[in-house]
């Protein structure tokens, strides 16, 4: 039997593929909405941690998913939630995922996919970050949403090459 080249970082690379394809997806919705011009502010979403239209059930109907842009400020709240704790959840993840892979001294082919894959999660975040804060103008920052667009299927690219090495190369350890 062939060791895994990952080692125990090996069982977390599914989940954060899974992950930063369901952040992706989140990212499209973002982008579509406009949910950045909701909460263009960061860590906290308007001076809250989470807006308090979330916590009112009555906002939590179809029709205002739906009639995201007719003013109601429900649905870019709740995508943008979700956007941001997956990117915490991401990141982290990543953090402990980088750690063990390089504590396992990982090398070679699967030492550069993690360095890859962490590079691009710590500049995902950073232009997340300020593209959201250039909302603020009351125009989406153009440059930066195309590298955060762009980026961000490039993260998800680098975790799945994380994936097939480590399901696909692991006898060339």
């Amino acid at each position: 039997k062939v060791s895994d080249p990952f080692g125990k970082s090996s069982v977390m690379v599914r989940p954060l593929l899974v992950l930063v394809a369901v952040q992706v997806m989140l990212g499209g919705l973002m982008s579509g909405m406009k949910a950045g011009f909701a909460y263009p502010t960061f860590p906290m979403m308007n001076g809250e941690w989470l807006p308090s239209i979330l916590f009112d059930s009555s906002q939590w109907t179809l029709n205002n998913m739906k009639e995201y842009d007719s003013g109601n400020m429900f649905a870019p709240a709740l995508i943008q939630v979700l956007h941001r704790l997956m990117a915490y959840t991401i990141f982290v993840l990543g953090i402990i995922f980088g750690y063990r892979a390089y504590k396992h001294r990982v090398n070679g082919i699967f030492r550069f996919s993690v360095r890859l894959f962490l590079s691009l999660l710590i500049v995902q975040v950073v232009l997340g970050i300020f593209t959201l804060l250039g909302c603020q103008s009351g125009k989406v920052p153009l440059t930066l949403g195309v590298m955060h667009q762009a980026v961000g299927l490039l993260t998800l690219s680098a975790i799945v090459f994380v994936w097939y090495l480590k399901t696909h190369l692991a006898q060339y350890r």
